[in-house]
């Protein structure tokens, strides 16, 4: 497939194509980037798309808005999930996404993905993943976070009429996260950017936010490890923005993740040294000199679409997808585990 070609990267299959996310309501803004990004990736929002909005102990009228922000982009399946700590939101959040691949028929797809995370792939990604099913078996591909920043090195919040890459147009030559000494934030900077629903006869089953496993079948983990997924280079991850970083706040709070938020706040400061109190923060003078010369460095947008039809799929050719919805409260346990890694991987039916 050239990038020439009308169906670029996922559109071929936008009809058995699902995309699932646990958004807070208060970054309402960034959530109508994300569904337009992946709108444009392929998936079909109006029956594809499945949401689960945390209220995250914000107003109504924030809640209202985060709801409107689906309906405005079509998307039909969302759900509410009642104000909770963050640290119990992320089991929870990964019992949904469970429920769902199981549920999807076995010739879908599916994209999972954080709200911050806008996953990109090759032009010819259906074509690579053929290629290597053949030779290694892999039904699933990976990419590593690459964080954008602001090009005055500013934490702002995300607006609604500026493309979301003109707002965020830095991307460093080395990622702000990873596992290398020098990474300022020692994360896991690999992610599953697609799935196929079953593998080797099992549904998948993630385990945390960077792997999954389908029987004795382990995809993702980390970047050392033998991930059995296709690579497809790096994707734009915007956590340099004041949503994210109020929400890194309240995940400290809540003991949640603590390492990796408490690292990502040491480099955010405020950008008038004498105002403490100031609500514009700004990455750390340290990180702003070492990052200056990298401002003509490309970033990870994926497939060149202007090459491509650029409006969103909502009218795939071929039969219409299946419908396939959430619950709208905390699915039941299934009765048997879809996981048989041993010690550290099982996943017991409760």
């Amino acid at each position: 497939m050239s990038s020439s070609d009308s169906s670029c990267a996922l559109r071929p299959i936008s009809t058995r194509l699902h995309l699932f996310s646990l958004a807070t309501v208060r970054a309402a803004t960034m959530l109508g980037h994300f569904l337009r990004h992946y709108a444009f990736q392929g998936v079909v929002l109006s029956t594809n798309a499945h949401l689960v909005l945390h209220e995250d102990f914000a107003p109504a009228r924030v809640v209202a808005r985060a709801i409107s922000v689906c309906a405005d982009h079509g998307v039909a399946d969302v759900s509410i999930q009642r104000s909770t700590n963050s640290s119990a939101l992320e089991s929870f959040k990964l019992s949904r996404l469970n429920y769902l691949l199981a549920a999807l028929p076995s010739d879908a797809w599916l994209i999972f993905s954080d709200v911050d995370e806008l996953m990109s792939y090759p032009c010819d990604a259906l074509a690579q993943l053929a290629a290597s099913e053949k030779r290694r078996s892999h039904d699933a591909m990976c990419g590593f976070m690459h964080d954008r920043l602001a090009a005055d090195f500013t934490i702002p919040p995300v607006v609604a009429r500026t493309p979301i890459q003109q707002q965020f147009p830095l991307c460093p030559k080395e990622s702000l996260r990873g596992y290398k000494p020098k990474a300022p934030i020692h994360a896991n900077p690999l992610k599953i950017t697609l799935i196929k629903a079953r593998i080797n006869g099992h549904a998948p089953a993630y385990l945390n936010a960077h792997k999954a496993c389908a029987g004795a079948f382990l995809i993702g983990g980390t970047p050392q490890a033998n991930n059995h997924c296709l690579f497809n280079g790096h994707f734009s991850h915007y956590t340099w923005t004041s949503e994210a970083h109020d929400l890194g706040t309240r995940r400290i709070a809540d003991k949640e993740y603590t390492d990796v938020y408490v690292q990502s706040a040491r480099l955010s400061v405020p950008c008038n040294a004498s105002d403490a109190a100031s609500s514009l923060r700004c990455l750390a003078p340290r990180w702003r000199g070492k990052l200056a010369g990298d401002r003509d460095l490309p970033c990870p947008d994926g497939c060149n679409w202007t090459a491509c039809a650029l409006a969103p799929a909502d009218s795939p050719p071929g039969p219409p997808p299946a419908v396939v919805r959430l619950p709208a409260e905390r699915p039941i346990a299934e009765k048997s585990s879809r996981c048989t890694l041993g010690d550290g991987f099982w996943m017991p039916a409760s």
